[in-house]
C-alpha cells in the first residue's frame, strides 16, 4: 500500500508540479490516493493481462515445439540413447532441486543477501516512483499542448462562475478543499471549488 500510495503521489504531482501547483494544497488524504492508486494499478494490469498471457501461450508452444523438431532431427538409431539422457538429465534435477533449494535458504538468511535485498528493493522502487511522477509530467505537457492546439471542447470540459464571470475549465485535479484546472478561455492556471464547478449533461459516445 505505501508504495502504490508513494506511486500515486508522484503522479499526481507530476501534473501539478509544472504548472505551478503544490498537490498537498488540494486536500488529498492517504486513502483517496491509494484509492486512486489501486483502481490505475488494476486497469493497467488489466490492459497488459492479455499481452502477457499471449506471451506465456507463445512462449510455451515455441518450447514444445523446438524439442519436437530437435527429437525429430536426431537418427532413429539415437532417439533411445537421447531418451535415457533426458531421464537421467530430470533425475539429476530432482535430486539437486533440494539441495539447491537447501543453499539458497542459508544463504538469504545471511546478513548481506538480506542487506542487499532491501537496497535492491529501495532502488526499484525508488525508481518505479519516478518513472510515474515523470509519466505524469508528461501527460500534463501533453495535455496543455492539446489545449493550445484544439478548439474543440471535450464531454469534460466544464463551466466556472467567479464574480460575475463565466469561464471554461478543463478539470486536471481534485481534492477535498479544492480543484486545480485550466481556464480555457484565457488559458490560465486556477485553482477553484469544487462546489463551483458545473458541465452540460452530455454522454460521450464510447460511454453508451
Amino acid at each position: 500500500p505505501a508504495l502504490i500510495y508513494g506511486c500515486q503521489i508522484a503522479y499526481f504531482s507530476g501534473i501539478s508540479e509544472p504548472l505551478g501547483i503544490d498537490v498537498a494544497s488540494l486536500g488529498m488524504n492517504y486513502f483517496e490516493v491509494s484509492f486512486f492508486g489501486y483502481l490505475n494499478l488494476s486497469n493497467s494490469f488489466l490492459e497488459n493481462f492479455n499481452k502477457l498471457m499471449w506471451f506465456i501461450l507463445g512462449f510455451i508452444i515455441f518450447f514444445y515445439l523446438a524439442f519436437f523438431l530437435y527429437m525429430l532431427a536426431i537418427h532413429p538409431s539415437e532417439k533411445e540413447n537421447q531418451k535415457h539422457k533426458i531421464k537421467a538429465l530430470i533425475f539429476g534435477l530432482e535430486f539437486q532441486i533440494p539441495i539447491i533449494y537447501s543453499n539458497f535458504i542459508k544463504m538469504m538468511n545471511s546478513f548481506w543477501a538480506t542487506t542487499t535485498i532491501y537496497f535492491i528493493i529501495f532502488f526499484l522502487s525508488l525508481l518505479l516512483i519516478l518513472a510515474f511522477y515523470s509519466k505524469g509530467k508528461k501527460d500534463i505537457i501533453s495535455t496543455v499542448e492539446q489545449i493550445k492546439t484544439s478548439q474543440v471542447c471535450e464531454y469534460s470540459t466544464g463551466y466556472i462562475n467567479q464574480n460575475n464571470d463565466r469561464f471554461r475549465v478543463k478539470p486536471i485535479l481534485c481534492g477535498n478543499y479544492k480543484c486545480y484546472g485550466i481556464n480555457l478561455d484565457k488559458l490560465e492556471v486556477i485553482t477553484y471549488l469544487p462546489e463551483d464547478y458545473s458541465q452540460f449533461l452530455d454522454i460521450p459516445k464510447k460511454f453508451l
